[in-house]
């Protein structure tokens, strides 16, 4: 298999960002909540509950940055739940800024960008990586061509 280096080194930095922030979240979840939203009932439940959930994803990114075999599938994957947040975040600010500080659309905008260029990274990770659960049928002119002569 192809170096796994990149995506296991991106799956890293995004296992511990996610930690980090899910940690910040559910444990100063009052004080998120208020340097965050600009609402008169913040959601601190909701915040908590976003850092708890945080920190199980990061949980399960860590586990398959360590694991032996580590599948391009499951970088993609993750990539892709990292863009899902990314457009999440992206549909927060575009329609409901109002519920927001100034801090708070800052945070959500930063944590994106940083999302984002994770997924970026995973992406070419695995694009870096040969995927063992691809067949040969796949790419039927490459292997038809390989050693044949064209005159």
């Amino acid at each position: 298999m192809a170096s796994s280096r990149l995506a296991r080194l991106v799956l890293g930095l995004n296992a511990a960002f996610s930690t980090a922030s899910g940690l910040l979240l559910s444990i100063f979840a009052e004080t998120a909540t208020r340097a965050l939203f600009d609402l008169s009932t913040p959601p601190t439940a909701t915040v908590r509950v976003a850092g708890i959930l945080l920190v199980l994803f990061a949980g399960l990114v860590a586990f398959a940055a360590m694991r032996r075999s580590l599948a391009p599938g499951d970088v993609r994957g993750i990539a892709f739940a990292d863009l899902g947040w990314v457009g999440g975040s992206v549909v927060l600010l575009a329609g409901f800024r109002q519920f927001f500080t100034d801090l708070g659309m800052v945070a959500v905008a930063g944590v994106a960008c940083a999302v984002g260029a994770f997924a970026v990274g995973q992406l070419v990770g695995a694009a870096r990586m040969r995927d063992p659960n691809r067949g040969a049928s796949e790419h039927p002119t490459i292997l038809q061509t390989r050693g044949r002569r064209h005159d």
